[in-house]
């Protein structure tokens, strides 16, 4: 990521340039290949956010429609019935045209889901208290499925294609302190991360499931767990269009022209962001029962990229420094991305 930021600076010194984006670097070290290949995995990567929401809010819904009405979620129609309802939810919020509309709703979001951490994280401290030493059922090394936690692991930072949004949005005089807040914002992360899973796996061993939510009590028994679900579930709805958003502009780019802002181009663009949720929809349906395997396939065969391999190609290309380390990641990455995307691919059933 810090990669990025010094490719940044040095187009920023460019006479006339004022902002700079992830395409844009990789268009200046590669020419139009460079550009175009940061927008597929861009593209990918962000859909593939969108669907993993689709199929999270899917299984919490189902859930909580258990607990307040007693219908069963085990059929196929049952579940595709409530991915097709969260079209309905998801078609209007990508029409909106001006991401800083999003914010408060944003704001809300990240609430609801401080919230749902910290019941998660104090009902599994209770259940590590309460279980018998010696009953967890844990293993210490899965030998056959281990790779699609590399996947898993970077899909976690899927806020990549945002670093130089936010840099080239800082004010002038704070600019200089990016890569320390970003360092530091990384390793409270990694140390989230690590202490959540850490502690989820040590409560639930081998039944953790690939949505925690469904590891806490029954919500037909606990209101605390219906809330969690709901307020996650909400969360997601306010963030998907911000997932969708990169997605919405990289393709309005290519497939409509520059001018084509009101009337019935502002109809036919409607149309089309219609059609990508559509899309998400029909991906999480068909996806929903190997979400492990789904969430590892996106982050090793679309993340892995953007946040190791590309920025290092970029920077190698434009700074001409650090070659030595750039070519270890770049090496790092590609074992990663083939290895994280195999493992994902050949294990799916």
């Amino acid at each position: 990521m810090l990669r990025l930021t010094e490719c940044s600076n040095v187009l920023l010194c460019e006479p006339g340039r004022t902002n700079v984006s992830y395409g844009l670097v990789g268009e200046k070290a590669f020419g139009k290949v460079g550009r175009v290949a940061v927008n597929i995995s861009l593209v990918l990567s962000q859909i593939g956010f969108c669907c993993s929401y689709l199929i999270f809010v899917e299984k919490n819904i189902g859930e909580v429609i258990l607990a307040v009405f007693g219908v069963q979620r085990t059929t196929a129609s049952s579940s595709l019935t409530l991915i097709a309802l969260q079209i309905l939810l998801y078609t209007p919020l990508s029409w909106v045209r001006r991401i800083e509309y999003f914010a408060l709703t944003n704001l809300f979001a990240d609430l609801l889901i401080l919230f749902g951490l910290v019941y998660i994280i104090s009902y599994t401290v209770q259940t590590i208290d309460d279980t018998p030493v010696g009953s967890a059922t844990w293993e210490n090394f899965n030998s056959t499925s281990w790779a699609m936690m590399l996947g898993t692991a970077v899909y976690c930072f899927e806020g990549i294609g945002l670093v130089l949004p936010i840099y080239d949005a800082m004010d002038s005089d704070i600019k200089h302190k990016f890569p320390r807040i970003l360092s530091y914002s990384m390793l409270f992360l990694v140390t989230l991360l690590s202490v959540f899973a850490g502690l989820v796996y040590a409560a639930f061993g081998q039944g953790t499931q690939s949505v925690v939510t469904l590891n806490l009590p029954s919500a037909q028994n606990s209101f605390a767990t219906m809330s969690v679900q709901l307020t996650y579930s909400l969360a997601l709805v306010f963030t998907y269009p911000l997932m969708l958003y990169p997605v919405v502009k990289i393709l309005e780019g290519y497939l409509f022209p520059a001018h084509s802002q009101k009337g019935y181009w502002r109809w036919e663009k409607n149309g089309f962001r219609f059609a990508l949720v559509c899309l998400t929809a029909a991906i999480a349906y068909f996806g929903k029962e190997e979400l492990d395997n789904f969430v590892a396939l996106i982050g090793g065969f679309c993340s892995v990229p953007l946040a190791f391999i590309y920025p290092c190609l970029f920077h190698s290309q434009l700074v001409n420094e650090g070659r030595m380390l750039n070519n270890i990641i770049i090496a790092v990455g590609v074992f990663t991305m083939t290895f994280a995307t195999y493992q994902a691919v050949s294990t799916w059933n």
